[in-house]
């Protein structure tokens, strides 16, 4: 079913002639997050994390500030307060009563899950009130969303009891004793198998923008998408379209607003930013005098949607025609900040290579149905090995990466030898590759191995094994270029097991070899 949009959307869609406003009091070296307008559009609150001036300081996850519209320019942002700001994320989903309350994410009082909502006085704002939200659950850490224009509605970004995939969008109405609803799953239409988040509902109550990671068309890590409610189920949905290359970039688009009297967008994006995210405007220089009245729904360009994956290398003769998708995210272990890497893929069976430039730590990659090799490298970081299937439609990881400190112990799960020797086995090059990998591109770092063995047999002789097995890893990566006085070791036999040496299943993890960052 086709629908008939406002001029100012319309106008919008079609993304002539933008230019951007100069935002640079706004954002900071420090990740800037879902901002929102009051509704006299002079002020604007955002989430700050890891600012020191936070709550919780540096480690901080978010704190909520503002900046006023002041001659044209905003204000240097200045800290929410300690009334609506604790060591939690906090973050503003948008205000009622013309601005004199404000909606927040989760309950303050005990930290628990779920809304509330604070006052306005003299200076500042009140300490927030829990709302009452019957069944809500949150699985994720995340959680984003925003207040409809006329207060009734709120958007929610969770994982909830029946979500599709990974973070779902939700609606929550306001019922007519000024109670709330219990959260409603917006449908498989809008909602995918990954992330869906910081949805927007436009001021008809029909038009949605939200960030995604699951839908066709991205450019990068996060797309921002448009999607029209076709009744009042809330769940039928038109297909979700890309806006275009005007807002959607290489990085990681999200928080989009649209001002249909400014006929100016407000969102999001890591691209060129200072820091993390950013805040961005963007507004439109030429308009259209002619009224359009007709029955429209554009469709965004093929040329101009481009898949998030860069292909650095790829073999030519083999079958690429992909039938799965490898999808998921690469994490810091230390922080879970997204961080951005390199995936180099290799088929088990077939003679096929690729290397994936992964922007802001979100993949979705397709690939042909079978088993895979992936290495993760990243700058500063442990590279990490997967062995992985492709045997369905979508297969979605969570990986974490260990920043390089000295001190970290680090576990060549695939490193292995023939039963009795230090001869390597040629399987073992893979892990053994991305160790030459990481401490080429960290020409400062060394480390220690440890070869470890069970404690069957003559512990003289398992203490020898383990010393030769040491060497025979030294070795390598000497033979791949890594300068012998970067790499030291130590044989270690039966003496340090990581579990029992009862039975053969749990026995065989103390046969390993690992290493320790000992120098960055």
């Amino acid at each position: 079913m086709r629908h008939l949009f406002t001029l100012s959307l319309i106008i919008f869609i079609q993304s002539l002639a933008w230019s951007q406003y100069n935002v640079d009091s706004l954002n900071s070296v420090y990740d800037e997050q879902y901002p929102i307008l009051t509704p006299n559009g002079r002020s604007m609150y955002f989430t700050r994390s890891n600012h020191p001036e936070n709550i919780g300081g540096e480690q901080d996850k978010g704190d909520i500030w503002y900046s006023t519209l002041v001659g044209g320019k905003w204000t240097k942002p200045v800290h929410g307060g300690s009334e609506i700001n604790n060591k939690s994320w906090n973050a503003v989903l948008g205000f009622g009563d013309n601005g004199n309350q404000v909606l927040l994410h989760h309950h303050y009082e005990d930290n628990k899950q779920g809304l509330s909502i604070s006052k306005k006085k003299n200076k500042g704002w009140t300490i927030p009130e829990s709302i009452t939200i019957p069944y809500f659950l949150n699985r994720s850490d995340l959680q984003s969303g925003s207040l409809s224009q006329n207060g009734d509605l709120i958007l929610l970004s969770i994982e909830s009891y029946n979500s599709k995939g990974g973070e779902d969008l939700y609606v929550i109405k306001k019922n007519e004793d000024n109670t709330w609803t219990d959260p409603k799953n917006l449908g498989s239409t809008v909602n995918s198998l990954y992330q869906e988040i910081s949805p927007y509902l436009a001021e008809d109550n029909k038009t949605m923008f939200f960030a995604s990671n699951g839908h066709k068309g991205g450019r990068g890590s996060f797309d921002i998408y448009r999607s029209i409610r076709q009744d009042d189920s809330w769940t039928n949905w038109s297909k979700p379209k890309n806006i275009g290359k005007e807002i959607n970039t290489q990085g990681r688009e999200s928080s989009y607003i649209y001002l249909l009297e400014q006929e100016t967008a407000l969102y999001v994006s890591t691209l060129d930013s200072d820091g993390y995210g950013d805040i961005k405007f963007l507004k439109k220089q030429e308009k259209i005098n002619s009224v359009i009245e007709k029955v429209v729904d554009p469709i965004i360009a093929a040329k101009d949607l481009v898949v998030s994956d860069i292909l650095v290398e790829e073999s030519k003769n083999v079958d690429l025609q992909a039938d799965a998708v490898f999808s998921g995210s690469v994490k810091s272990s230390k922080d879970g900040r997204y961080i951005s890497v390199e995936l180099v893929i290799s088929s088990v069976e077939k003679s096929f290579r690729t290397t994936v430039e992964v922007i802001n730590g979100v993949f979705n990659k397709p690939m042909a149905a079978g088993d895979y090799h992936v290495r993760i490298e990243a700058n500063g970081y442990i590279s990490k090995l997967l062995a992985i299937t492709l045997d369905s439609v979508f297969t979605s990881y969570e990986i974490f990466l260990s920043p390089i400190v000295v001190g970290e112990l680090v576990s060549l799960a695939s490193v292995l030898f023939k039963q009795g020797t230090s001869e390597l086995i040629s399987s073992s090059n893979e892990e053994l590759d991305a160790v030459v990998d990481m401490m080429q591109s960290n020409a400062s770092m060394e480390i220690s191995l440890g070869g470890h063995t069970d404690n069957r047999g003559s512990s003289k002789l398992n203490f020898v094994l383990s010393e030769k097995r040491v060497e025979s890893v030294k070795k390598y990566l000497q033979s791949k270029g890594i300068a012998g006085k970067r790499i030291s070791g130590k044989g270690y036999g039966g003496s340090k097991p990581i579990a029992s040496n009862k039975n053969e299943l749990t026995r065989k993890l103390n046969r390993r070899v690992e290493f320790t960052v000992t120098k960055k």
